[in-house]
């Protein structure tokens, strides 16, 4: 059997040769390519500037050609043209002369008044009991003769006074209503008219305690007693309303926190205790001033509201004693 025959091999530098021949095409094509690129890109380019630049003339001369359309302006005859005024120069002289008239009479008008400052709060306005003399602050203060701060005929030499009220479910009648002074009942007329006697030189607080609830007089701390503190106390005052049950102990502790920070330079802090009934809690309630008042600092006068609760009156005699103050019983008839 005969044997395959080899293929034939050409020499190696015709093969060399061919190679390169075949490759060179493809090397002077890239060469060209990257030689072109930069060129295309520039007419791209400058192609676009120009078609932009058109652009922005063709907008520009449109714009410089349209007129601002004025509402309810009457556009002129020919379109494209400034509009024009139908007035002679004469004419025009004469608005001139009619304008400055106008002008000088403007300047003779009278100018209005500047604004009043507003004026001070008035318990009266407050309270919807009018202007005038007998009202306000007027009809609440004392004769001469009994002046000095006093809460149901109980009074003390103090700076510093905070009430402690019961506002309990049980005070409604003595409470009365609020909102004007017409529906305000005994006990807030009573503490109004005390508020009232303050001095500007004293200081006062208003604390009304329901259950373990209390409602303080805004802000809460002690304020000087001019007048218009004295109105804010007539707002809040007015606002009250009677609920709950009573229990003094939160509102007691609250009245000296906040006489702890009166002025020490000016002597002297009282105590108003105000209920209608006997608390919850007696030994705890006496057990409580005991401690708050261990250096005996504080006044505290005690008023009860006769209701018939011999218990009741009890107590509220021991804290005024143990506290330097005096108790009140004041009948149902007051």
């Amino acid at each position: 059997m005969a044997e395959p025959t080899q293929p034939r091999q050409l020499p190696k530098d015709l093969v060399s040769e061919a190679e390169a021949w075949v490759a060179a095409p493809a090397r002077n094509d890239r060469k060209r390519a990257i030689r072109a690129a930069p060129w295309a890109v520039s007419v791209v380019f400058h192609a676009a500037m120009l078609v932009l630049l058109s652009m922005l003339y063709m907008f520009i001369a449109d714009a410089a050609d349209d007129e601002i359309i004025i509402p309810n302006a009457r556009l002129a005859a020919e379109a494209g043209r400034p509009l024009q005024s139908d007035l002679t120069e004469p004419q025009l002289q004469d608005a001139s002369i009619v304008a400055e008239t106008t002008a000088e009479r403007l300047t003779e008008l009278p100018q209005a008044a500047p604004a009043e400052p507003p004026a001070e709060p008035d318990i009266s306005e407050i309270l919807g009991l009018g202007g005038g003399a007998g009202s306000g602050l007027d009809i609440l203060s004392p004769p001469a003769s009994e002046a000095g701060p006093k809460l149901f005929g109980t009074g003390g030499n103090a700076h510093h006074v905070v009430y402690v009220v019961d506002g309990s479910g049980s005070m409604v009648d003595s409470l009365g209503r609020g909102r004007n002074l017409t529906e305000f009942g005994p006990v807030r007329l009573e503490l109004l008219h005390s508020i009232a006697e303050l001095t500007a030189e004293q200081t006062f607080h208003v604390i009304f305690f329901f259950d373990t609830h209390l409602d303080e007089k805004r802000p809460c701390r002690l304020v000087s007693a001019t007048d218009p503190d004295k109105c804010e106390a007539a707002k809040f005052l007015a606002g009250i309303v009677a609920r709950g049950q009573t229990d003094p102990v939160p509102a007691l502790k609250r009245a000296f926190e906040v006489l702890a920070q009166a002025d020490r330079r000016k002597k002297g802090k009282l105590i108003y205790l105000l209920t209608d009934g006997q608390f919850p809690d007696n030994r705890k309630v006496l057990q409580t001033l005991a401690e708050l008042n261990a250096g005996g600092k504080v006044q505290i006068n005690t008023i009860l509201l006769s209701y018939g609760l011999p218990e009741a009156e009890r107590v509220l005699k021991q804290i005024a004693k143990a506290n330097g103050g005096v108790y009140k019983l004041v009948g149902e008839d007051r």
